[in-house]
């Protein structure tokens, strides 16, 4: 399968609802209520996002897409082809779109943790989720002790 193939989940021609997140830009996107429920967990996820090392970035947009997708209904995220038609984007393509949003300026941080006890809960809020859908967070990589290889003595045969 080619990967222009791979971006589309579903190639039935779909509707927006209320709970999707509408993929590009302009008028339809800004306002659609989806749309704004996808921005408040971003916002409310970037400091998370900004703090945490690099191999835990994609378990937070991966957090937020799954939260989209398991509201009641679920929420898809879909995005408009050439001809006007409706379709469901892949996961990967999902995550790409929550993790931009994840690094775009801040404009109101009102909503944004601030502390690390407040970081904190939002990360344990975030593995809660993951682990209720079955994800489970990468670990950091263990962080390793050198010795040190020097010795005094081949400093004093100057």
């Amino acid at each position: 399968m080619n990967s222009t193939m791979n971006q589309f989940v579903n190639c039935e021609a779909i509707s927006p609802c209320p709970h999707d997140v509408i993929c590009g830009r302009g008028g339809l996107s800004n306002n659609h209520v989806g749309n704004n429920e996808f921005r408040k967990a971003v916002l409310k996820n970037k400091s998370l996002y900004s703090s945490c090392p690099k191999y835990h970035k994609s378990s937070v947009a991966r957090a937020i897409v799954l939260a989209i997708q398991n509201r009641n209904p679920p929420g898809r995220f879909i995005e408009r082809n050439n001809q006007g038609t409706w379709y469901v984007i892949s996961v990967d393509k999902a995550m790409e779109k929550t993790s931009q949003a994840l690094r775009e300026r801040i404009k109101d941080d009102s909503n944004i943790p601030k502390t690390s006890q407040e970081i904190d809960e939002e990360k344990s809020k975030i593995e809660a989720m993951l682990k209720s859908v079955g994800v489970q967070m990468k670990r950091s990589p263990k962080k390793r002790k050198y010795k040190n290889t020097c010795s005094e003595e081949s400093d004093s045969s100057t």
